[in-house]
């Protein structure tokens, strides 16, 4: 259901409600040990927020994950 969410959001030009759903999906497979998405979401996340303007929401999943060393592009992460 994430993805669709995700897929549906990206498709409509939704940021706000993409970076919900990659934060949301990011939270979710971190619970569930699926840390190969994790990284992967939370870049996606970081970037929906930034390019909508909320620095104050990108700073507090920076703070909230200390170990997330900025957007990868798709490149290789260091979780």
């Amino acid at each position: 259901k994430y993805m669709l969410a995700q897929e549906s959001s990206k498709k409509h030009r939704f940021l706000h409600e993409e970076a919900l759903a990659c934060e949301l999906a990011a939270n979710f497979h971190e619970k569930a040990g699926n840390v190969k998405f994790v990284a992967e979401l939370i870049d996606r996340a970081v970037c929906c927020y930034q390019t909508w303007g909320a620095e104050g929401k990108v700073e507090s999943l920076l703070i909230d994950d200390e170990s997330y060393d900025g957007p990868n592009f798709g490149l290789e992460t260091k979780r």
